[in-house]
């Protein structure tokens, strides 16, 4: 039985089976006619047509009853629906980095670097001068924070030294680099994440400070919260602990703007200290050794590929939930799923976490042992 987001039975407002609606068509039509009708009489290539027009006015209905659902709500419909609460989709945040401008000689009176002036490292992605940027007339150079023109992970990730190319070309400008790394941007709030969000905003309406309460408020701080756990490690602490989109840990800065999002008084207890804190790594290693049978029926070549991917799945899997354990059996059943005949792990071995912790795949060795000849 398929399953919706919440692992409920799927559900339909109205059946879309072709040769359902064609068949019951035909039957009225012989009900009230007496007529029996040939595939190639005129009159069933027409009840073909409508029979096509009723699937496709049906999947219309059914797509709009299940869009006034939470377990099915997307896009701009899900946006809607979410406004029960009060709640918008975070937009997509662009990245930011710092450029230096060289100035080629000294200039006799103060120049302007105008806003919107763009670099970039590989005209895929720009970034932009925010504002107009003043260069005193003994600059030898100048630094600027610059943005890129669109939002989300993609302007992430530029090294120092590698953004050297100014689009809008200036004469007293000898060349541009980015002194950091750029960092900042996030995606728009995808639907997991805003319907992750909706389900704890009930909790918000509290101010007695329960952990679904703190788990709201923690998400508003940041789209990129993929997991979030509240902890009280003495009476009066709170202890916030969020795990980022694709298991990333969060930035110092991230977590000031998540503790911020939970500290204001009409959303915690007054004797509640909150803290935002990184979760705590447990390293792991990954060492295994498989056998494929010989009477596989499909290629060894595309099991050791179905191998790789589903120890690929276990590592996401284990760094994407806070105290989600660090569980062998889990990986043994995802390589027989595979195609694996049989499976021989040395590590990990089960490893209870808290929901403090997270796992951390640091080694990964997973050998073919070859094909076992089965009778």
């Amino acid at each position: 039985m398929s399953t919706n987001r919440f692992g409920l039975p799927e559900i339909s407002f109205a059946s879309k089976d072709p040769e359902l609606i064609r068949a019951q068509l035909l039957a009225r039509f012989k009900e009230k006619s007496g007529r029996e009708l040939g595939d190639a009489d005129p009159i069933t290539t027409l009840f073909n047509v409508f029979t096509a027009e009723i699937v496709s006015l049906r999947s219309a209905v059914d797509y709009a009853g299940k869009q006034n659902l939470l377990a099915y709500a997307a896009d701009h419909f899900l946006d809607n629906k979410n406004l029960d609460f009060d709640l918008r989709r975070f937009l997509a945040v662009k990245a930011v980095v710092t450029i230096r401008f060289t100035i080629n000689q000294l200039q006799l009176k103060d120049k302007i670097i105008p806003k919107g002036t763009k670099v970039t490292a590989d005209s895929k992605v720009f970034f932009e001068v925010i504002e107009d940027l003043q260069v005193p007339v003994n600059a030898e150079y100048i630094d600027s924070t610059c943005r890129a023109t669109e939002g989300g992970v993609i302007g992430n990730g530029y090294l120092p030294g590698v953004i050297v190319t100014q689009i809008n070309p200036l004469p007293f400008v000898a060349g541009v680099v980015n002194i950091d790394i750029s960092a900042g941007g996030v995606d728009q709030e995808d639907d997991f994440v805003f319907v992750e969000r909706r389900l704890v905003a009930p909790h918000a309406l509290s101010t007695a400070g329960p952990d679904k309460g703190y788990e709201y408020w923690a998400r508003t701080g940041s789209a990129s919260i993929i997991d979030v756990e509240p902890y009280s490690p003495s009476p009066g602490v709170v202890q916030i602990i969020p795990l980022m989109i694709d298991g990333r840990f969060p930035t110092e800065a991230e977590l000031e703007v998540i503790e911020a999002a939970c500290s204001s008084s009409n959303r915690r207890p007054l004797t509640d200290k909150v803290q935002a804190i990184s979760p705590q790594a447990v390293n792991y290693e990954i060492k295994l050794t498989y056998w494929i049978s010989s009477k596989a029926e499909i290629d060894p070549s595309q099991i050791q590929e179905n191998v790789k991917k589903a120890v690929d799945s276990f590592i996401y899997l284990t760094k994407t939930k806070l105290g989600r354990p660090i569980n062998p059996s889990v990986l043994e059943n995802m390589i027989m799923a595979a195609g694996a005949r049989r499976v021989s792990i040395a590590s990990p071995v089960q490893t209870e976490l808290t929901c403090l912790e997270v796992g951390n795949n640091i080694l990964c060795n997973v050998v073919f042992g070859g094909i076992e000849k089965d009778f």
